[in-house]
């Protein structure tokens, strides 16, 4: 892959979510899209005093988005953003992934994952023992799967949760002594990761996360989209 550099300038770039051929991207200053070029801003109703933005997801008219406080959920065609946090803890939302009305979300220090099975009205933590005190840096979604990035290697559940898979050949490994997964990106079978150990490298798999190439090296990507033919890595 051939990378360059495309805005929004000033400030860090913290997710991507893509909606047909728009982008959004979530700064450090709130939420921004591009269309052809060009990008808006996205913060109205948001009213933090530091509107740091840590993940976005799309789900049919609505869009997501992850802050400082909590989870915010907005309709995509006309942003005004309302606050829906009633079960999770008090605690940045540093990952979101949505299935129909399913909304998983990864606090940042509290750790675990979260549940949403009313479109953000109510939350439970996901019962899994495994993921109880892990913290999840990416949240992503293909289809039905989901995947997470935590501190050992990238992991997707099919089942909303109930089941998981490790994803880690070719990898660095131990993650948990060496370094860290710093994002995901999934579309059908072609998948890349951001991952710093020793050197910061991109990853890039063609049989659905089962094995993997380094796609870049020298790079330390915070975010990774891909829309159509295009691959995004937010640094």
């Amino acid at each position: 892959a051939q990378w360059q550099t495309n805005g929004p300038w000033g400030g860090r770039i913290n997710c991507f979510a893509t909606n047909g051929n728009k982008l959004f991207a979530g700064t450090n200053y709130g939420v921004y899209s591009v269309s052809n070029g060009v990008w808006t801003e996205h913060n109205n109703g948001l009213g933090l005093t530091n509107p740091a933005i840590f993940s976005i997801a799309i789900s049919g008219p609505n869009i997501f988005a992850g802050t400082d406080s909590g989870v915010f959920i907005s309709d995509i065609n006309n942003i005004n953003w309302s606050v829906f946090n009633y079960g999770l803890p008090n605690d940045a939302i540093v990952a979101l992934a949505v299935i129909d009305s399913n909304i998983f979300a990864a606090p940042s220090y509290d750790g675990g994952l979260y549940l949403s099975q009313n479109m953000g009205a109510t939350w439970q933590p996901v019962t899994s023992n495994y993921f109880q005190y892990r913290r999840f840096d990416q949240l992503s979604l293909d289809g039905n799967n989901v995947f997470v990035c935590s501190s050992d290697g990238p992991y997707v559940t099919s089942d909303h949760g109930a089941n998981w898979t490790m994803l880690d050949n070719g990898l660095p490994y131990p993650f948990l002594y060496l370094g860290w997964v710093y994002a995901f990106a999934a579309n059908g079978q072609t998948m890349f990761t951001s991952t710093c150990d020793s050197v910061c490298r991109i990853f890039q798999s063609s049989d659905g996360g089962w094995s993997w190439v380094i796609s870049q090296n020298d790079i330390i990507a915070n975010s990774l989209a891909i829309n159509g033919q295009d691959i995004f890595a937010g640094t």
